[in-house]
């Protein structure tokens, strides 16, 4: 349970950061996708 929580959070942590950087970059949201 603990590792699947832990997993969860580092998904979101992940999701996260990469967001907030493509939303100060669209072009490299746009190469990643």
């Amino acid at each position: 349970l603990v590792n699947k929580i832990e997993l969860e959070w580092n998904m979101l942590t992940v999701q996260d950061v990469v967001w907030n950087h493509a939303a100060k970059n669209a072009r490299w949201l746009m190469v990643i996708f």
